[in-house]
């Protein structure tokens, strides 16, 4: 319950801080390649509930909960939109230079997630195994941990890039 205010009071003030930043500082290839990975993003949500709608016409897979599926889809689809826009220099503005610092908020919030996500998928609370809860917790964390890793990773390219010149 708090984790899930949390992550709605985060995204609200992420929400707020887009909505009112003015000159988003975003030039036109940086905007292509969002769309593109909104693109792609929306290709992975499609293929996902179409592979969820397969798997839910056989009786020998066990059934899936709508809850699991659209959860599963939708942050995938985020996801690959993300990781997409981050790889080709897209997610952060062109006068954005904090991105290290938005990898650390990411990590913070990714581990205690996908530790949740992973005790509750395993019953460690003491009780019997949460799929639902744990599999929200888990896919937040590992998304929250791959933006990062993603971020890092990229800086670290770079910085090796403008070392060579």
């Amino acid at each position: 319950m708090v984790a899930s205010l949390f992550v709605i009071l985060f995204f609200a003030v992420i929400g707020l801080v887009l909505f009112l930043q003015k000159d988003d500082g975003y030039d036109e290839r940086q905007t292509a390649i969002m769309d593109r990975g909104g693109r792609y993003g929306l290709l992975t949500v499609l293929l996902l509930n179409a592979v969820f709608y397969i798997f839910s016409v056989f009786d020998s897979v066990p059934e899936l909960s709508v809850r699991f599926t659209s959860t599963m889809s939708i942050w995938s689809g985020i996801l690959v939109a993300s990781l997409y826009a981050i790889w080709n220099h897209a997610y952060f503005s062109l006068k954005s230079e904090k991105t290290n610092g938005f990898a650390v908020v990411m990590l913070i919030m990714g581990i205690p997630n996908l530790l949740i996500g992973i005790v509750d998928l395993l019953g460690l609370w003491g009780g019997s195994p949460d799929l639902t809860k744990g599999v929200s917790f888990l896919i937040f964390g590992i998304s929250c941990f791959c933006i990062a890793l993603t971020i890092i990773l990229r800086n670290h390219l770079d910085s090796n890039e403008e070392g060579d010149l």
